[in-house]
């Protein structure tokens, strides 16, 4: 007797719109070659996506890039304004902050924002990324607190940075996430990931559906072509 099930449709996709990344951290599997050669995903495959999404009755979208920083994308404001205003209800975005231009950020009534914090002070952020950038990531904490944040603490220990625990402590809309112990690493060998990663929900990129992983542009991982229906 044949058998037939159903599968409820997720309520949030993720769409990663960059592989770029300009801190180098010690946990992360990409290379520096890697991300040389990485790129962001066209506007225009982005808003194809975001029609079909809206076709499917998708509302919820998370912009998170399986492994890089949206804020390098050059008109990332072009992106935001065809979700502001497009039928999807509310899009995640968890960015470093690691950079110098929000702007782009800023007045999106949509967007929940969040930030992988990698450390409690200078010192400890520059040992975990390789980059110095602690105090431009706390300025922009503070310039982005008057807004829902979540903050992601992404290391262990306390955070010992007096200016930013006042940040983290005196204001409102600022929450710290502990996600110190949710770090999954993966080791890349011979171009081969010793470590899959499973999303918390589906991926959208141009090449098609995939459920899986750090590294979804391996065509193994794609089940399934934008354009086709969900059901």
């Amino acid at each position: 007797m044949e058998q037939s099930f159903t599968v409820d449709v997720p309520k949030v996709f993720g769409v990663p719109i960059t592989d770029k990344c300009h801190l180098r951290c010690n946990f992360c599997f990409n290379t520096d070659d890697r991300f040389d050669a990485a790129t962001h995903m066209d506007l225009s495959e982005f808003k194809k996506i975001i029609d079909w999404a809206v076709s499917q009755r998708i509302r919820f979208i998370d912009l998170t890039p399986t492994v890089g920083e949206a804020l390098l994308i050059p008109n990332l404001s072009e992106y935001f304004d065809y979700l502001d205003a497009s039928p999807i209800e509310a899009y995640t975005l968890i960015t470093t902050l690691a950079h110098k231009n929000t702007t782009a950020l800023t007045s999106r009534p949509k967007l929940m924002l969040e930030v992988s914090l990698y450390g409690g002070n200078r010192d400890q952020y520059k040992e975990n990324t390789n980059r110095d950038v602690f105090e431009l990531v706390r300025e922009n904490i503070l310039k982005l607190s008057t807004h829902r944040l979540n903050v992601l603490k992404r290391f262990s220990g306390d955070i010992t940075d007096t200016r930013l625990n006042v940040i983290l402590k005196g204001m409102r809309n600022v929450k710290v996430l502990d996600f110190s112990a949710n770090r999954q690493l993966n080791i890349r060998f011979n171009e081969q990931i010793k470590k899959c990663k499973f999303m918390n929900e589906p991926l959208l990129t141009p090449t098609g559906i995939s459920l899986c992983c750090i590294d979804y542009n391996y065509t193994d991982y794609v089940i399934g072509n934008i354009g086709d229906n969900l059901s």
